[in-house]
């Protein structure tokens, strides 16, 4: 786990917690989930002002592109 991504206890348990949804959804490796989804935060945290809704970013991305699908936010 990448620690700096995360600014407290509260808001890496929040992420944890977004990334095992992913994993109960799609049946993914953890490994696999935890990798995306960290990219995706790290990508989404440089431009972020407002960073409640970056868990619900991050999932849509991996989701879609776990799925086979391309990213909507990479356009």
């Amino acid at each position: 786990m990448r620690e700096e991504l995360y600014e407290n206890d509260a808001e890496k348990r929040r992420h944890l917690n977004a990334m095992h949804v992913i994993e109960t959804r799609t049946g993914a490796p953890h490994e696999l989930v935890v990798d995306l989804y960290e990219k995706e935060l790290g990508r989404l945290k440089v431009r972020a002002r407002i960073k409640d809704f970056l868990s619900v970013l991050a999932s849509r991305e991996v989701m879609m592109e776990i799925r086979g699908g391309a990213g909507v936010l990479h356009h």
